[in-house]
């Protein structure tokens, strides 16, 4: 490896949070201001216009800022999907001069498996997906956890259009282009990959914000850059974090996790089975890359 590879600094590993809380912070803040304009006729109820030229007498009513954050909260959902959609022209820009720096300091290019293996991916998505859900929720986590609580309510509580769009599309097409696409082939380069892979899955953990999801964010988030790291390219990670947030989503409309765990021997048979189904797809993933690369090219784009 070059030796000038190393000269990128903490900067380049932080750069992609700045961009992200930075467009998120502006989004927030105009959805913010868009409550405000809608509730602003019953803001100004029985407010004397004369007063409004002495500003101290002005002030907002405990109740008026509950019924403010509410309206938020309700639409936390949207403003979470326009937030990564607007992040994501940036992220594409970053990665794409990242693969020039790589370029031009000699990383040798990546090797992308075909289209056919990527079928593999959906199942070890949908497979670890339920068996983690089964597994957390058997472990009770999130009785103890009132961020992972306020965080799942607020998440799926919007339009079910815009939680299919949002959360199962969007958000992870702007979080694999974070995570594995940027902070993950930077730290790789730095680290190697088997170092690599953890510390992107422990910041992936950390980034949740809450016991739960950051638990399930580490597993997830190694899978996700081993999953980047074997075929080559982005499209395998997101391919497994969109089928995963469908099955949630889809999972969650449809009370699917609710009708599992009405039966204590169907929550167990369940767990064993897409657990057995998750290991045995993964280890059909590993061995396919042991196998002499017959099936893969070179790719100078992605």
């Amino acid at each position: 490896m070059p030796q000038n590879v190393k000269r990128r600094g903490f900067f380049s590993l932080i750069s992609p949070f700045l961009v992200y809380y930075g467009v998120t912070l502006i989004v927030e803040i105009i959805a913010i201001m868009g409550i405000v304009l809608s509730n602003l006729p019953k803001l100004m109820e029985g407010v004397d216009v004369q007063s409004l030229e002495n500003m101290q007498q002005m002030y907002v009513s405990e109740e008026t800022m509950n019924m403010l954050l509410e309206q938020f909260m309700q639409h936390i959902t949207l403003i979470t999907a326009v937030s990564a959609l607007c992040a994501i022209p940036f992220f594409f820009w970053m990665f794409h001069r990242d693969k020039k720096y790589e370029l031009r300091i000699g990383i040798p290019q990546v090797a992308k498996a075909k289209a056919g293996r990527y079928i593999f991916i959906v199942l070890f998505s949908i497979a670890a997906n339920i068996a983690f859900n089964s597994i957390l929720i058997l472990s009770n986590m999130g009785a103890y956890s009132e961020g992972y609580q306020e965080a799942s309510t607020a998440l799926y509580s919007g339009s079910f259009v815009v939680q299919l769009i949002g959360l199962g599309f969007i958000t992870p097409i702007a979080e694999e282009l974070m995570f594995r696409g940027l902070i993950y082939r930077r730290v790789r380069c730095m680290v190697g990959p088997s170092r690599a892979i953890l510390i992107s899955g422990l910041v992936f953990g950390l980034y949740h914000g809450n016991i739960v999801q950051g638990v399930y964010g580490v597993m997830v988030g190694c899978i996700l850059a081993w999953l980047y790291e074997k075929y080559g390219s982005l499209k395998a990670p997101i391919l497994f974090h969109i089928c995963a947030n469908l099955v949630s989503v889809i999972g969650t409309k449809v009370n699917l996790f609710t009708w599992i765990f009405q039966s204590y021997i169907r929550v167990v048979i369940i767990t064993v089975v897409f657990a057995a189904l998750g290991a045995a797809v993964f280890v059909v993933i590993r061995n396919m890359f042991m196998e002499p690369q017959k099936d893969i090219e070179i790719d100078r784009k992605e």
